[in-house]
């Protein structure tokens, strides 16, 4: 076992016992991995979901719904860019002010259904 394996041991880091037995360069590799505790992590970071726009703004899955439903007759429904090429005309953006792209109207219909 190499002395870093055997100093994380001694800080009460739980190690396999395939980590001793694995090659040297697995062993840089465990050691890497062990030293990113949890504890770590939350002390440097906070982590803040980002809120669905079913909870920011009901309003833009309406009128994207609305948009994009197909219409009565042989007519065919709006495509993705040409309702996000809507939106935009609206003035709405999204949850990071930025213009709606086809890709953001297909992924909220994804999501909300």
């Amino acid at each position: 076992m190499t002395k870093k394996l055997m100093s994380l041991r001694a800080e009460g880091a739980a190690i396999s016992p395939l980590c001793t037995l694995a090659p040297m360069q697995w062993d840089c590799f465990v050691v890497s991995l062990l030293a990113m505790t949890p504890q770590k992590k939350q002390d440097s970071c906070v982590y803040f979901p980002r809120k669905s726009y079913k909870e920011t703004a009901p309003h833009i899955i309406k009128e994207i719904k609305m948009l994009h439903r197909k219409p009565r007759g042989i007519q065919k429904r709006k495509t993705f860019k040409e309702v996000a090429e809507i939106l935009n005309e609206k003035g709405f953006t999204t949850s990071s002010d930025k213009p709606f792209t086809a890709m953001n109207v297909h992924k909220i219909i994804k999501r909300q259904g």
